[in-house]
């Protein structure tokens, strides 16, 4: 049984349903298992999961939140000798998940024009360190370079982080409604093999469709912020990114599992 972690609501009604199995019913998950399970879901460390033989579980992708990692540089610079504001400036674009959120904020969704302030306010601070001499034309270029490389990663990310969200929140909703009807043991067997094997298509599906970022339309925004706008306002900027989730997740589809839609014809 394939299980994933949408929130503490889903825990509580996959441990009813093994209770309900009563004593001599042999369940898949163990407690153990739940209880990693929710605090991984505390903790917001998941994509997916399912159980190991015996009582683990296991991460099928799992964000590194090792604020003592290495930092992942998007500049490479060309010469040997940098200057020490040239590497200052390189330290703002650091890939990691952890260095993301501290720029931009965390939260569980990714708003498109805080994204383009932060890589906007970055570029800012590039141009205004070559414009006072204080680095080469190389290493002007080197950052730039950086910067491009930057923004596509973290806005890729970005993109899958949102529809992730949504995809898992929708498959909740699916969930609930097997479990609302008393779903068989074998259903909800199927339902987790559907789930797991189609969940990188409808993560790629809905970012086609739902919450693609225009690259265009980003590299305009940016420009703007580099060029003196603000998109976000010093007080907006501190506010989580998750604050508006219901919403987020109220206004995408919800994709029928082949079960559900067979039911709704």
């Amino acid at each position: 049984m394939n299980i994933n972690p949408f929130g503490s609501t889903s825990i509580h009604v996959v441990q009813n349903h093994i209770k309900n199995q009563g004593p001599s019913a042999n369940p898949s998950i163990s407690q153990e298992a739940l209880e990693k399970l929710e605090a991984a879901v505390r903790e917001h460390r998941f994509d997916s999961f399912e159980p190991e033989e015996g009582c683990g579980i296991r991460p099928l992708e799992e964000l590194d939140y090792n604020p003592f990692s290495k930092p992942e540089l998007s500049t490479v610079f060309t010469n040997s000798q940098v200057s020490e504001k040239a590497q200052e400036l390189s330290l703002l674009m650091d890939e990691r998940d952890i260095a993301v959120h501290s720029q931009v904020g965390f939260g569980l969704t990714y708003d498109r024009d805080k994204l383009a302030q932060h890589f906007g306010e970055v570029g800012r601070q590039i141009d205004e360190a070559f414009s006072a001499g204080e680095i080469s034309q190389q290493e002007y270029d080197d950052l730039n370079a950086g910067l491009n490389k930057y923004t596509e990663a973290v806005t890729s990310r970005a993109e899958r982080s949102n529809a992730l969200m949504a995809v898992l929140r929708n498959t909740q909703k699916m969930r609930d409604k097997l479990m609302a009807r008393g779903a068989s043991q074998e259903e909800i067997e199927a339902f987790s093999k559907w789930h797991r094997e189609t969940l990188e298509d409808r993560i790629q599906e809905y970012i086609k469709t739902s919450c693609g970022i225009d690259r265009d339309l980003l590299v305009k925004l940016i420009q703007q912020v580099r060029e003196g706008k603000d998109l976000i306002q010093p007080k907006a900027r501190q506010a989580s990114s998750g604050e508006n989730l219901a919403g987020f997740f109220e206004s995408s589809p919800a994709p029928l599992a082949p079960e559900e839609s067979q039911e709704s014809e």
